[in-house]
């Protein structure tokens, strides 16, 4: 008889005793909240209204109309002092700015320092090639959401920049621009570099201008009257994309397309 009391006593103990050691909440369960939004820009100025045409008068000088501007990011994340990752969100992000979507919020982040940001332009090879129709409908990678998919064989599309262009002082029609990064070997890594903290005392946002320009006028000079359509495929196509994605990287005094500016 005793033991069978003892039976029913000791898982009742062991309730009470979890819940001894069971942190008390005083409802200050506050995590750091962290903004990160980008910010279009043509020849350092805000960027119109896509569809709007400006100027571009470097090493060469042709008017442009971007209409669409989009980036896929895999591995999202916060790059801590000692060089781990801290992914906002599950990693996966959709830039757009024909849509507006340029500004993303995260919270339930770790507090501490922090020395930048850290995000691919494109997807793994499992991921790129997986069923598009298991996402949600308002994740980055739904094809519905985005359009950056290609079907089974192709995989998504990782970065569109498309427009139309003419040399100014041509009388001409405008001819159309367009740069479709896919496949593996266009994935492209970002270390985006600059000093921050995080705690749950107050909410940080970081500010990344985001150059058109420099996509033309960097390390490499293109002129879109010289080849203006790249969607990954072919000899010269190919090349053309290495050149506009290398531009997207600050080398040899050129800057490129992403300047993180602060984090306040």
């Amino acid at each position: 008889m005793v033991k069978n009391r003892l039976k029913w006593l000791l898982p009742l103990v062991l309730v009470f005793a979890a819940c001894e050691d069971e942190p008390i909440n005083n409802g200050n369960n506050s995590t750091p909240k962290f903004t990160v939004e980008f910010k279009g820009l043509l020849r350092n100025g805000v960027l119109p209204a896509l569809g709007v045409s400006e100027y571009r008068a470097k090493s060469v000088n042709e008017e442009i109309t971007i209409s669409n501007w989009s980036m896929l990011f895999s591995e999202f994340s916060l790059i801590k002092e000692n060089g781990e990752r801290v992914l906002l969100g599950d990693g996966y992000q959709w830039l757009a700015f024909r849509n507006n979507r340029t500004v993303f919020n995260y919270d339930k982040l770790p507090s501490g320092s922090y020395k930048g940001l850290h995000f691919k332009i494109g997807l793994d090879s499992f991921v790129n090639h997986g069923n598009p129709n298991i996402w949600p409908a308002d994740h980055p990678l739904n094809p519905n959401l985005t359009g950056l998919h290609w079907g089974w064989s192709g995989g998504y599309i990782f970065h569109a920049f498309d427009g139309m262009y003419r040399v100014i002082g041509s009388t001409g029609m405008p001819t159309s621009f367009s740069f479709h990064t896919a496949t593996m070997q266009m994935v492209r890594e970002f270390d985006l570099m600059l000093p921050f903290t995080l705690d749950a005392t107050n909410s940080k946002k970081a500010t990344i201008n985001v150059h058109a320009e420099n996509y033309f006028d960097g390390n490499t000079t293109i002129a879109l009257k010289e080849g203006s359509v790249s969607h990954s495929e072919g000899t010269k196509e190919i090349q053309l994309m290495q050149a506009l994605l290398g531009n997207m990287y600050d080398v040899n005094g050129k800057n490129g397309v992403f300047d993180f500016v602060e984090v306040k």
